[in-house]
């Protein structure tokens, strides 16, 4: 193919991997699109976007660990974003350190105090300790946060679904009416 070509003829050069990885990507083929990520990483590419897309590959072959590694690196390497402490955050979620995911996102909270996205990843990482108020309370403040983020209606029906299961699960059914 052109762009197997391009990368024999420029080796050093990453852009013909990211391009193969978004082509493997585009049709559902994760593992060659991460293979492209991680080749064109190791000729040099790196950007907070790019650490992502390789962090997605992993996610969704199921390699949670190797995402939130890349995620790390992300965090020590470039500017602190909003999307790395939310991303952070939910790796975290995912692989069970919910201490550490709730650090992380109260860390990005002190710089993003009106995140909408970082109050309802708090709400979860506080769901899944089972603290009951600081989890109903982010996930309503991510809800009004929301307006101010211009987060659609089905980000808001997601936090009011998370209440409920929440309220639910306290067996405060009262309060999912509230």
């Amino acid at each position: 193919s052109l762009l197997n070509e391009a990368e024999k003829k420029f080796p050093d050069n990453y852009q013909p991997n990211i391009e193969k990885a978004l082509l493997y990507n585009n049709h559902e083929l994760y593992e060659s699109a991460l293979v492209e990520q991680l080749k064109a990483k190791k000729k040099g590419a790196a950007s907070e976007q790019f650490y992502e897309e390789i962090a997605t590959s992993y996610g969704r072959i199921g390699d949670d660990k190797n995402a939130l590694k890349i995620y790390e690196e992300s965090y020590d390497k470039f500017y602190k974003s909003k999307n790395i402490y939310d991303n952070l955050g939910w790796m975290y979620f995912k692989i069970h350190n919910t201490k550490k995911g709730i650090d992380i996102v109260n860390e990005g909270l002190k710089k993003y105090p009106e995140s909408s996205d970082l109050l309802m990843t708090l709400g979860t990482l506080y769901s899944d300790i089972w603290d009951y108020e600081r989890s109903k309370k982010n996930y309503l403040d991510s809800i009004n946060s929301s307006y101010n983020d211009f987060k659609s209606n089905s980000f808001r029906a997601i936090c009011y679904y998370n209440v409920a299961i929440l309220e639910h699960s306290f067996l405060y059914y009262e309060n999912a009416f509230n």
